[in-house]
C-alpha cells in the first residue's frame, strides 16, 4: 500500500509522513463508527462525523479508513503539528470561537479514543480550545 500524501498540494498546511508508511488494515475499517457509537445523541454522532471528514478534507483527503490510520500512526510531534495548524486555519477563516471549538473537540475526542483502545500512540492534549469569558472575549487557554 503506497502511502498517501497527507497534505493536498494546494493546502498551506505542511505535509507530514506517517511514521509507519503501511497501516494495517485491522481494526481501522470500524473505528470511527465505533467511536461514534459511544455517544447517544444523533445530532453529536452527525456533528462529529462532518467535523472530522472536514479536517481531513482540508488535508485533500475524503476521509476513510486507510488515511485515518495513516493521520493515527503519525507521532504525536507531526500529528500536534497538523492539528494546530488546522487550528489556525479555522481562526483566518474567521469562524466563530464555538465552532473552532467544536472542530477541534471532535477531532482530539477520536485521538482520544484510538489512543485508550491501542490504535494511535498520542493523545492532543496539547491542543487547547478556546475559553470564552462572561464578556465574549477570547483567551487561549
Amino acid at each position: 500500500m503506497k502511502a498517501l500524501n497527507l497534505v493536498a498540494p494546494s493546502s498551506k498546511l505542511v505535509p507530514l509522513r506517517p511514521k509507519n508508511r503501511l497501516a494495517p488494515s485491522k481494526g481501522y475499517e470500524t473505528l470511527l463508527d465505533d467511536w461514534l457509537a459511544r455517544s447517544r445523541s444523533p445530532h453529536t454522532k452527525r456533528m462529529y462525523r462532518s467535523n472530522v471528514a472536514q479536517f481531513f478534507q482540508s488535508l485533500g483527503h475524503s476521509l476513510s479508513p486507510e488515511i485515518l490510520a495513516q493521520f493515527l500512526l503519525l507521532d504525536g510531534n507531526g500529528a500536534h503539528e497538523l492539528v494546530s495548524q488546522y487550528h489556525g486555519l479555522l481562526i483566518s477563516q474567521k469562524l466563530a470561537p464555538a465552532t473552532i471549538n467544536q472542530k477541534l473537540a471532535a477531532i482530539k475526542s477520536l485521538v482520544s479514543y484510538a489512543s485508550q483502545i491501542g490504535k494511535c500512540h498520542y493523545t492532543l492534549t496539547n491542543i487547547k480550545l478556546i475559553i470564552l469569558n462572561s464578556s465574549e472575549s477570547v483567551l487561549m487557554s
